[in-house]
């Protein structure tokens, strides 16, 4: 039976959530065996909240190359199109509050209140894996495993040919579906989604990502290369020329930012 994501104050869950709470950020303890196989896996992250860069076309392409896919446990309801064990794994708090107090979740995080996402452990021997993770449960990984390699994919901003938008927020419009009626639920959605972006933005700066040599941060403006600029650096740890990424993430940035403005 699908788990609520709120309750009255006297129910069961309030405590649950609360007990969770204690085990999130740098409060999730995985146990010596949980981060073993993490040590010892073969993973690739990709990472960041930035709608519209093409993150999951990517993760699709490693898939069909034999990559496994981590699904995150959760629990919230899953969305329509999603596959349980496929692309999340649905939990009831209880649950995810016993996996949490045994070391089972390499890193767990409350994204809105009351709603949490985890990433599991429990990797075997010989095969690939790909996981999606924003860049804060990434690092998280990464204090365990510092040489995991992260791949973050970036939307084109190149102007459209009528000079008013770019690439990305012609992309982002199509895919919220935005119009002068939009629905209150559709604003707040894209919001959350441009704070992502900011905050994302934010963080590959202010950790040093972009001259890590263990991330690779890619300008998704053709997928064939993009998707060869990935798998040289996961083979070679060679990142190619590149733009200028640091302008590229600053501009990325201030469009969220002025998009955020303007609901």
């Amino acid at each position: 039976m699908a788990e609520t994501t709120t309750a009255s104050v006297d129910s069961p869950n309030v405590h649950l959530a609360e007990l969770l709470r204690a085990h999130t950020g740098s409060d999730c303890v995985p146990s010596y065996t949980s981060v073993e196989e993490l040590q010892h896996s073969d993973i690739v992250l990709f990472s960041g909240q930035i709608v519209g860069a093409g993150k999951s076309t990517l993760i699709q392409a490693q898939e069909a190359n034999g990559s496994v896919n981590i699904p995150s446990w959760t629990n919230r309801d899953l969305r329509p199109g999603e596959v349980e064990g496929v692309d999340k794994v649905q939990a009831t708090l209880a649950v995810m509050a016993e996996r949490a107090i045994t070391g089972y979740f390499l890193e767990l995080e409350e994204v809105r209140p009351g709603v949490f996402y985890a990433t599991p452990s429990g990797f075997a021997q010989g095969k690939k894996y790909t996981k999606d993770l924003e860049l804060k449960g990434a690092m998280r990984l990464r204090s365990f495993a510092p040489n995991i390699p992260i791949v973050i994919p970036l939307p084109p901003l190149a102007p459209t040919t009528d000079g008013q938008s770019t690439a990305w927020e012609k992309r982002v419009a199509k895919r919220e579906r935005l119009h002068k009626s939009i629905t209150e639920k559709a604003t707040d959605d894209l919001e959350s989604r441009l704070t992502g972006v900011v905050e994302e933005a934010e963080r590959i700066e202010d950790l040093g990502l972009i001259n890590d040599p263990h991330t690779l941060l890619v300008i998704n403006n053709d997928f064939a290369r993009t998707y060869a600029a990935v798998e040289d650096f996961l083979a070679t740890g060679e990142k190619g020329y590149q733009l200028d990424i640091v302008q590229h993430v600053r501009k990325l940035r201030d469009l969220a930012t002025l998009a955020l403005d303007s609901l």
